[in-house]
């Protein structure tokens, strides 16, 4: 049977022992290493599980990394881009914009094949070169709403962009999201399994945008079910808490530079584990003060 499981945020549905391959459609790239060492990782599984899913959310593809033989993150251009620009606004730096971005992209592009994740990055890539590589083998699709640009008033948290005004010598093509469309020709093609959603806000279920999407999937045979739902009361209250506590007590202990190899983080992320594991075990207590 095909199924679509829908999820409020970023989650793993399955395993490597029933898939070889996932295809994970993704305007954001979700490898917080530290959160998968040793302790931390420890302190997430005690959590409750709605707390559990928000801490998974920002490393789940580095989970999917270790867990399968293949991964594929489909990213649109300009994401990669758009989140390039925000982290030198961060820094502050301006000068050499275009040449820092290309950069920086390059090096978090070179982290994720050691973390054993490919990257196809589309648009302006044409979904059917990918149809072509994972058609007929075991493959599990992971779709995360802020890949479609019509979906951007519908997740709760939209795609990094970058817009013509940046001034960055990027062709128009590329400064598009993903179609639901063209998402909907390569699972046509593809016919994989299991697809799993995530981050489509719940108020947005009934919407003619994302009725249209499961409808599609429907004539395609496939059964549309619910895994971890929250309201989005539930879920917009807990990522803002997150994001505050990541900030004012997280940020400072996992400040390590991506650009180093893997290998590397994850021995500086190993003198901070107990650190990081402490504060995570806090978690609970932050929600219930606010």
């Amino acid at each position: 049977m095909r199924r679509v499981i829908i999820n409020s945020f970023h989650s793993i549905e399955y395993t490597g022992d029933e898939f070889s391959t996932v295809v994970s459609f993704d305007a954001h790239i979700d490898t917080q290493i530290g959160l998968m060492v040793k302790d931390a990782f420890r302190a997430i599984m005690k959590l409750p599980i709605k707390q559990q899913l928000i801490w998974k959310r920002q490393s789940v593809h580095a989970l999917l990394g270790r867990l399968f033989s293949r991964v594929i993150i489909v990213v649109p251009m300009t994401s990669l881009f758009g989140e390039g620009v925000a982290n030198i606004e961060k820094i502050g730096e301006k000068s050499g914009l275009q040449i820092m971005l290309q950069e920086m992209i390059d090096m978090h592009l070179k982290l994720l094949q050691e973390l054993n994740i490919d990257t196809f990055v589309s648009p302006p890539e044409n979904l059917k070169k990918l149809v072509r590589e994972v058609k007929g083998k075991s493959v599990a699709v992971d779709l995360d709403v802020d890949y479609l640009e019509d979906f951007q008033e519908d997740c709760y948290t939209c795609a990094p962009r970058v817009f013509p005004e940046a001034g960055l010598h990027i062709p128009e093509h590329a400064l598009k999201l993903g179609s639901m469309w063209q998402f909907l020709k390569f699972i046509k093609r593809v016919k994989p399994q299991l697809i799993t959603i995530s981050e489509l806000k719940r108020g947005s279920f009934n919407k003619p945008t994302p009725s249209l999407l499961f409808r599609k999937l429907k004539d395609l045979r496939y059964k549309i079910e619910t895994g971890n739902l929250l309201t989005d009361e539930e879920a917009t209250k807990l990522l803002a808490k997150y994001e505050q506590y990541w900030k004012t007590q997280i940020a400072k202990i996992v400040a390590v530079p991506f650009t180093l190899p893997v290998e590397e983080q994850i021995k500086a992320y190993m003198q901070v584990t107990k650190r990081l594991a402490t504060a995570i075990s806090k978690f609970p207590s932050f929600m219930r003060a606010g």
